[in-house]
């Protein structure tokens, strides 16, 4: 149901900017200001982020998923998700400001969230990358790198995601992360409820 209220606001601020663009075309300013342009990238960004929530949504991964966890030990990706959790997936060439500000927001609400209720999944072409990474960070959350790429739609953006998935493995309320929007992560943290 919350997400929903997301899905809503972003649809409100598309048709506010759609509105405001209206009402200066009438109006006979038919020169667009800057900050209208700037408007312009954050409308195309909002569209693409819904774009890409719709395409996602209810996407079946597959059972066979194999990850490797920080002991480098191998294991099922079904096994690991055992019941509802929050996923933060990203890549090694991703975004890394958009990568260190999720992650700063997730330990943040981690206590809220619930520690066994959020793990965070990587694509590290070395294993022994997630090794560093996770210890340099001090990351508290479990975090397992993929033995190949989601082949879900979402990670052909090349931006790291939120979403939520179940045991059977069929991804909900995906959430494209840019650390230029992060008050967009926060609310979506904040309005999460992970099921028992």
């Amino acid at each position: 149901m919350k997400e929903k209220y997301i899905y809503y606001s972003v649809i409100f601020v598309l048709l506010s900017f759609n509105l405001f663009l209206l009402w200066h075309y009438v109006h006979g300013e038919k020169t667009i200001p800057m900050d209208c342009l700037k408007l312009t990238g954050e409308n195309q960004r909002l569209k693409l982020i819904i774009s890409v929530i719709c395409e996602n949504q209810n996407m079946q991964l597959s059972n066979n998923l194999e990850v490797v966890d920080e002991k480098f030990d191998t294991l099922s990706l079904k096994k690991i998700i055992d019941s509802d959790k929050l996923v933060f997936y990203y890549e090694e060439f991703n975004c890394m400001p958009c990568v260190e500000e999720t992650m700063s927001l997730l330990n943040n609400k981690i206590d809220k969230i619930g520690r066994d209720k959020a793990i965070i999944l990587t694509c590290y072409e070395q294993p022994r990358e997630l090794y560093l990474f996770s210890h340099i960070n001090n990351i508290e959350i479990p975090i397992y790198n993929l033995k190949s790429k989601l082949n879900i739609p979402a990670v052909t953006i090349n931006t790291p995601f939120l979403f939520t998935i179940n045991n059977d493995l069929k991804i909900n309320n995906l959430m494209l992360v840019d650390h230029t929007s992060p008050e967009l992560v926060n609310e979506y943290l904040d309005r999460l409820v992970i099921d028992e």
